[in-house]
């Protein structure tokens, strides 16, 4: 889902979720268009935390009712990939974003 920006231009969904997913931590966007520049709201950051929160939570779960062993550690470590990768995908078109 693209979002509407105040030059009528629209920012797509891989520019939003690499904006997300950047190792600096929410990343700005600047629009191609007019040069405005773009921040995530507060509302992005929560719902970041709420993504690690339960990709950790299930890997603790997953952990909890297992013997610790080699293999199960890849596994809930691969759960809680998972987990991030499709809640940050499905979680990209709530984004909301303020102009700066």
């Amino acid at each position: 889902m693209a979002q509407r920006l105040n030059c009528n231009s629209n920012l797509n969904s891989i520019s939003i979720y690499k904006s997300f997913l950047s190792y600096k931590g929410y990343s700005n966007i600047e629009c191609k268009s007019c040069g405005s520049l773009i921040v995530h709201s507060a509302k992005n950051r929560l719902y970041g935390g709420l993504i690690v929160g339960t990709s950790i939570l299930m890997s603790f779960l997953y952990f909890g009712s297992k013997n610790p062993s080699v293999e199960n550690v890849l596994i809930g470590i691969g759960i809680a990939a998972i987990i991030f990768l499709l809640g940050s995908l499905l979680i990209t078109p709530l984004l909301q974003f303020e102009n700066k």
